[in-house]
């Protein structure tokens, strides 16, 4: 429930619900609260104080508040880090971020050994991501390569080993695999770098640096399997994702020609990392019209081509049959040690075939990314359906038959990934056709999946993984299998829920997509899915189990809009223009704000309000960035 309500606490200080020494105080205290995710929701309900700040502009009182979080004891590494990221939001101040991470590099300047060193370097990220959106390329230039310096310094001291480099160091696997990643990240940067100066995303310099970027990421996974980390270093989103990457210091945040400028950036990054890694990153090669020119040296291009890739490539192997050795020496793992026994030996001649086979088995290692589909997502957001499509179906034609092509239960992942990307942009497009079908097929590949895997549980159940005889007390092998269970449900009702959309919206059909929510409801009882309930039942006339369910439900910004939608087809027209307001005034920035308020619009739901003085005039309020 605190997780839940800090957010909303956070944005409600921006508003002045409290002086800022007595909202500090509590926000203080949740953020060193026992849950991890109480403490990620202070950090949310910070980003929220300063952002309504921001937007009301009153920044006296956001430095007031920030001055009192600190007395409070909030790190002030923490503040600053929190400064830079709202400072690079549409609504923020780029220069504002420079001067956090200039803060950060100051306060850390004499700090030695590894936290110096990622304190030093997230400074010197904020400060190019910064100076990259305010367009001055040339400027970010070497606040990356600094970075770059200073985390390749403090991988020499290899954290992953101990202080006589011969056992591995407790926590220096998960150090090591970190900075490695962080240094992949940097270099990325720097790959998007050129590409803002002008260069393309095939000159063999650019590709250069995206080829060094994929070789700091593998060696961070070679790291994970040499020391048990437990962090997840297995292909580019583990570097795409992070919270320094690319896309989450510069995701478009804001509408027209600045979102574009920003996607077009990240688009031809993301394009040199398909090139050297072409079968990682599927999705944005074969979204282009344009290829890489004949002649580029295949040690850019093939990362088995590539003596220093392939060196880390047959490292993992060699780090992986260590791994199960290991695992298999266990007293714990005495009953398991059959299974550990035949993996060991797939393992063993996998080894004894891999140059025979030219190597190609090493990229296995190396499954492919869905960074084109968050991308995908990312061009709806703008109102690009059209890219978003495009490349959506280069993520399934480029991942089809290449060598680390996705099998197994990782294929219906993705392929149900893919279908469902595609399924939304044909919404967005009002192909409701190829939606219905493309959602069907995600929908069917995720049942077989979660069949699959509730079979695999009960087989753990039972003590037996197929033929062979295991621990039934095997706790990271069941909890692995029951999150992965979750996800599926969990996706499989945002598969379903689209359906009902394109339903609703696109064929005009609303028992159908009554029929689809139900069943994604039956997967999904969140708050967010009983206000949906509400809302199905109002649009199929069932006023009472609407007003029955939202009773049961305490609003929150992320249910604003659809209490709106609810109340409009309710009939009740005040209760409907409040909560619109409270949904548009929640929004992160003018540019979501004016999108927010435009789909608003248009959405069929609201229909009942369309002319009334007030409705309008807020819609319009927000649609020129109020």
């Amino acid at each position: 429930m605190l997780a839940t309500l800090v957010p909303a606490y956070g944005r409600a200080l921006g508003r002045g619900a409290s002086t800022p020494a007595r909202g500090a105080r509590t926000l203080a205290s949740l953020g060193l609260h026992p849950a991890q995710e109480v403490r990620e929701a202070a950090d949310a309900g910070l980003d929220g104080a300063l952002a309504e700040w921001d937007r009301l502009e009153r920044r006296d009182e956001a430095a007031a508040f920030l001055d009192a979080l600190w007395r409070a004891g909030w790190s002030a590494d923490g503040l600053d880090q929190a400064v830079a990221r709202r400072a690079l939001d549409e609504d923020g101040d780029p220069l504002r971020a420079i001067a956090a991470g200039d803060r950060l590099v100051q306060r850390h300047a004499a700090t030695t050994g590894i936290s110096g060193a990622r304190a030093v370097a997230a400074g010197l990220t904020y400060r190019g991501a910064a100076l990259l959106a305010l367009g001055r390329a040339d400027d970010a230039r070497p606040a990356f390569e600094r970075a770059e310096h200073v985390l390749a310094g403090a991988l020499e001291s290899r954290p992953d080993l101990g202080p006589r480099g011969r056992t591995a160091a407790p926590g220096g696997g998960d150090d090591a695999v970190d900075l490695l990643l962080r240094l992949a990240s940097v270099r990325v940067f720097l790959v998007g770098v050129h590409v803002a100066q002008g260069e393309s995303p095939f000159d063999p310099r650019v590709l250069e640096l995206a080829r060094r970027a994929h070789v700091a990421s593998i060696r961070a996974q070679v790291a994970a399997y040499s020391t048990d980390s437990e962090s997840f270093a297995g292909n580019w989103e583990a570097v795409l994702g992070r919270s320094l990457a690319p896309r989450t210091l510069l995701a478009p945040s804001a509408t027209g020609d600045a979102a574009k400028r920003r996607l077009q950036l990240l688009g031809d990054a993301y394009t040199a990392l398909a090139a050297v890694s072409p079968t990682e990153l599927p999705g944005f090669l074969g979204a282009r019209s344009d290829a890489p020119p004949e002649g580029i040296d295949a040690r850019l291009v093939d990362p088995l081509a590539d003596p220093e890739r392939l060196e880390l490539l047959k490292q993992l192997r060699i780090a992986d049959l260590d791994r199960v050795t290991r695992r298999a020496s266990k007293l714990e793992e005495a009953r398991n040690r059959p299974l550990w026994a035949v993996v060991q030996r797939n393992l063993l001649e996998a080894i004894s075939k891999d140059e025979k086979e030219g190597f190609v088995p090493l990229l296995d290692y190396r499954p492919p990314a869905t960074t084109a589909l968050t991308h995908a997502a990312d061009l709806r957001a703008i109102g690009a359906p059209e890219e978003a499509l495009a490349h959506a179906l280069a993520a399934r034609t480029d991942a089809a038959g290449a060598p680390n092509e996705a099998t197994g239960s990782a294929g219906a992942w993705y392929g149900a990934r893919v279908a469902l990307a595609v399924g939304g942009a044909a919404v967005d497009l009002a192909r409701p056709e190829l939606a219905r079908k493309e959602l069907e097929d995600a929908e069917g590949r995720l049942v077989a999946l979660e069949n699959e895997i509730e079979t695999s549980i009960d087989e753990l159940a039972g003590g037996r993984r197929g033929p062979l005889a295991v621990s039934v007390s095997d706790p990271r092998e069941r909890a692995r299998l029951q999150s992965e269970l979750e996800r599926t449900r969990g996706l499989r009702a945002q598969v379903l829920v689209s359906l009902a959309v394109n339903a609703n919206v696109r064929e005009k059909d609303i028992d159908g997509a009554r029929a689809y929510f139900d069943r994604a409801y039956e997967l999904d009882t969140s708050d967010f899915m009983r206000v949906l309930r509400a809302c199905y039942a109002a649009r199929a006339g069932d006023d009472g189990e609407a007003r029955f369910v939202l009773a049961s439900v305490t609003p929150a910004p992320e249910l604003e809009y659809n209490f709106a939608c609810t109340y409009a087809l309710l009939g009740e027209r005040d209760a409907a223009l409040a909560h619109l307001e409270r949904a548009l005034e929640s929004q992160p920035t003018s540019g979501a704000r004016k999108r927010q308020a435009e789909w608003a619009g248009d959405d069929p739901d609201l229909e009942g309000l369309k002319g009334d003085e007030a409705f309008e005039a807020l819609l319009d309020r927000y649609r020129t960035g109020g």
